[in-house]
């Protein structure tokens, strides 16, 4: 998955009590809040088309073509300089509903697959500037994700005697654990009473190579 584009609320509590004017230097402890999107052109039709029998064939346009993310977390300010975010996403790949048809064009299945990923996750933050209401910063961040993905087939008459050990429709339930990374660039800035907004670009790097079924699946 490449770039990533997350918009971010922060609802931030202060180590004062009385009153104040926001202050990113007197912010100790804030909840957040994050959306994102992101191109995952790189997966290509993987997620279906590696299980989908070796007599299948895709268009070369049946890809996964983004996805979207959602975090919750909080966030804690260290010497000013550096902010610790610790987070739990969830990736969703836009679902794909894609036709598999053998050498001659014959139709062989319709496939309909889904993706996400669920990503507890650490990330920290280095002020590069800015002032008391507004900083620019990079970031950095590693999680422990796990992936899960369905694959939904039906088989048409030509795919069941193509395969004709597979039943007529089935659905494929893959998973995989690993670690991700991402890193960018980012602005928050002070929005209104106790609550900023920030805006990251950046890098995220997802790669769930042992890929397991999560329960015994048909010879195609």
């Amino acid at each position: 998955m490449r770039c990533v584009v997350a918009i971010a609320f922060l609802l931030s509590w202060s180590s004062l009590a009385q009153a104040r004017v926001f202050n990113f230097k007197s912010e100790t402890l804030s909840a957040f809040f994050s959306g994102g999107y992101g191109d995952a052109s790189l997966l290509k039709g993987n997620a279906f088309s590696d299980s989908s029998g070796a007599s299948t064939t895709f268009s070369t346009s049946d890809v996964v073509p983004y996805t979207q993310m959602i975090e919750l977390g909080f966030a804690t300010n260290i010497r000013n300089r550096v902010t610790m975010k610790v987070g739990a996403q969830i990736v969703q790949a836009k679902q794909v509903e894609v036709e598999g048809d053998d050498s001659g064009g014959t139709k062989l299945m319709d496939v309909t697959s889904d993706l996400y990923v669920f990503n507890p996750n650490v990330s920290f933050e280095f002020n590069m500037g800015g002032d008391d209401t507004s900083k620019w910063y990079t970031y950095a961040g590693v999680g422990w994700s796990t992936l899960s993905m369905d694959n939904a087939y039906v088989l048409t008459a030509a795919g069941q005697s193509t395969y004709s050990g597979a039943s007529a429709t089935f659905t494929e339930k893959i998973q995989s654990t690993f670690l991700s990374y991402d890193a960018g660039v980012g602005y928050e800035t002070h929005m209104v009473d106790t609550t900023s907004f920030a805006i990251n670009l950046g890098y995220r790097f997802m790669e769930g190579l042992d890929l397991r079924y999560k329960s015994a699946g048909e010879n195609l």
